[in-house]
């Protein structure tokens, strides 16, 4: 992290993290809380590790310019049977000088490997 001669402070890392997917609950309506949604389930659908880079030009919003921030994870889980998904995610958001928040990109990607 270092600090601009703005007063906003940059950041970024990069790590190997954990991941577990889970499955919604089918009595449940969607993304209401994910202990809830999730609840009938007593092990994740998929674990594994993604590489993940996180970037923020403005980590502590200090306003003196457009903050654009967000990350992106790229790995391999698998699931209870074994088989290999490649999992990635991308998200990069924006909050202007105005504070209005923008959604800039989020997207999450699973596709079954060998497929």
């Amino acid at each position: 992290m270092h600090e601009t001669g703005q007063g906003a402070f940059v950041a970024s890392y990069k790590a190997t993290r954990p991941i577990e997917l889970w499955a919604l609950d089918s009595d449940v309506p969607p993304l209401g809380d994910p202990c809830s949604d999730t609840d009938d389930q007593s092990t994740p659908w998929a674990t594994g590790a993604v590489h993940v880079t996180y970037t923020d030009n403005d980590l502590f919003a200090s306003m003196t310019r457009m903050n654009v921030f967000g990350d992106r994870g790229e790995g391999t889980v698998f699931d209870a049977d074994g088989a290999a998904w490649h999992y990635s995610r991308t998200s990069r958001f924006q909050l202007n000088q105005d504070g209005e928040f923008i959604v800039v990109h989020d997207d999450i990607n699973l596709k079954k490997r060998g497929n």
